[in-house]
């Protein structure tokens, strides 16, 4: 486990932030903007997202044996400037609000591995924030693999901080933003229970994972997480690093009916960004890492005039 985690890392570290058109600079947080179309709709939301922003702080739950790694991994994680995750997310965080969205979603992985320090340092970015946000957890959220810290206790300070319940929502009106935690692992029956309750309230759904889905239009996603990811398609999927089990495959399948409620799905863990369709209707988002300073806003809207 922690040789792949290492060698995720060094990838993660080699993959520069690219400011495409739409792109704002705000120090040293680049905001690119886009919009996502949903017909119908006659109002518009607008949404701050991101992922895999990595926090990595030393703590006195870290082992000596640990220090020269965890040394490793915080310089892994920086943006090209040399800013470490930590500043990154303190910055970030700060600026947030003045983005003018109606809620944060942050997509998974938020800290490198689960900590007194990382997670304080998570917490006390996330006290600063007046605008609601939506948060969703993967495996690094829970990772206890550098410290003396253990699993339940991690959970439970992860419970500390919204409830860290198995599926979010929230409710913006004529749009449904759903999160499903910790979707490295196999859905729960439970988990899949929640998410079928709430895409049957009739709303367009938006929603957020950590690992992608894998498109049933073409193979472009695919292709692109094996040349970055040791030939691997790191995507939910068939044949592919994550294989659904029969419960996480009828989740999957709500999501890739003909008449599924979701509009996007809205995901990182393949540290670059990344955007097309999983069938017909439904649009999905890769995020690029936020440790490089990447956020998106995004315009939620009915109007076709407005470009994606």
């Amino acid at each position: 486990m922690r040789n792949r985690k290492w060698m995720i890392g060094i990838a993660a570290a080699l993959l520069p932030l690219l400011c495409v058109s739409g792109c704002q600079a705000t120090s040293k947080v680049a905001v690119k903007e886009d919009t996502i179309y949903i017909p119908g709709l006659t109002e518009e939301y607008r949404l701050a997202f991101l992922a895999d922003m990595h926090i990595v702080e030393e703590s006195g739950d870290v082992p000596e044996e640990e220090y020269e790694t965890v040394a490793q991994r915080k310089e892994l994680f920086q943006s090209a400037d040399g800013t470490d995750s930590a500043d990154m997310w303190s910055e970030m965080a700060g600026m947030l609000d003045g983005l003018g969205a109606d809620a944060i979603l942050l997509a998974g992985d938020m800290v490198d591995f689960a900590s007194d320090g990382t997670l304080a340092c998570l917490q006390e970015g996330l006290e600063k924030l007046e605008t609601p946000w939506m948060y969703v957890r993967a495996d690094h959220d829970y990772g206890v693999w550098y410290t003396t810290m253990e699993k339940e206790q991690a959970k439970a300070l992860h419970r500390e901080l919204d409830g860290a319940e198995n599926v979010v929502s929230m409710d913006l009106g004529e749009v449904l933003l759903v999160g499903v935690d910790n979707n490295t692992s196999q859905i729960s029956k439970k988990t899949l229970k929640k998410v079928k309750t709430l895409f049957s309230m009739g709303k367009p759904v938006i929603l957020m994972l950590h690992v992608p889905l894998e498109s049933r239009i073409d193979d472009e996603l695919n292709q692109k997480s094996k040349e970055v990811w040791q030939d691997r398609a790191l995507v939910w999927g068939e044949d592919t690093f994550y294989e659904p089990n029969e419960t996480t495959q009828q989740f999957l399948e709500l999501v890739y009916a003909k008449d599924s409620p979701v509009a996007e799905v809205l995901c990182g863990h393949l540290h670059f960004s990344w955007e097309g369709y999983l069938t017909e209707t439904v649009h999905e988002r890769v995020a690029d890492p936020a440790f490089t300073g990447a956020v998106e806003l995004l315009t939620v809207t009915g109007k076709k005039e407005v470009d994606k």
